[in-house]
């Protein structure tokens, strides 16, 4: 099946049959009112001063919590009212592996991704009863210009080997390509995930499954 719309706040909704009866969250794929939030929105490389940092200054504690919890609220609530006018709809979330399982120097970066799925929790509460579905994706290694941009940063004279080894670290034996996500994106937003609701979907290739001993 293909997607062509993921998020789509300018289309009317189909009027609902009968005052009276409640009205059904539609998803947004197709034509449908909807929003895919997704907080991956920086320039690559765009963090990679600070990726893997513990101990931040102050400003930029404040930039890491602009970038990848602020910019999702304040979009959210953008959002929300006009999900509300058009008769309900999906809102997606997108955070990080790292919201569920951490590693080593990564407590600011793992705090703001956590913090995005407790909002989306929060939020499918809040606005489950408007028809209004609100769900976390929880995307591990992905080829994006980021990973590659961290990989060449790490291993500057050979790239490539750190995407294998990373690859190889995943229980399917390789990293996921942007599309997977868009994908479970589009599955979370279409009506197909019409009783889903305060969930994550995790899309790591099994990553987070793994118990490291």
């Amino acid at each position: 099946m293909d997607f062509e719309v993921v998020a789509n706040l300018e289309v009317e909704p189909e009027p609902v049959a009968g005052s009276e009866e409640p009205r059904q969250s539609k998803g947004g794929v197709g034509g449908d009112p909807s929003l895919a939030v997704d907080d991956l929105a920086d320039p690559p490389g765009g963090n990679s001063n600070r990726y893997g940092e513990t101990m931040l200054s102050q400003l930029q504690r404040r930039e890491e919590l602009r970038t990848n919890l602020a910019g999702i609220h304040n979009l959210a609530a953008e959002a929300i009212p006009r999900i509300r006018d058009r008769a309900g709809g999906a809102l997606v979330a997108v955070s990080s592996v790292h919201a569920m399982a951490t590693s080593n120097g990564m407590a600011a970066y793992a705090a703001t991704k956590g913090a995005i799925v407790a909002m989306c929790r929060g939020l499918a509460l809040d606005h489950a009863r408007e028809a209004i579905r609100v769900n976390a994706l929880v995307p591990g290694s992905v080829d994006t210009p980021m990973l590659r941009a961290s990989a060449t940063r790490r291993h500057p004279d050979d790239p490539e080997a750190a995407l294998a080894l990373w690859a190889e670290r995943q229980p399917l034996g390789r990293i996921a390509q942007p599309m997977e996500v868009a994908q479970a994106i589009a599955f979370l937003a279409s009506g197909l995930a019409s009783a889903i609701t305060g969930t994550v979907l995790v899309v790591d290739a099994g990553l987070s499954a793994r118990l490291a001993l």
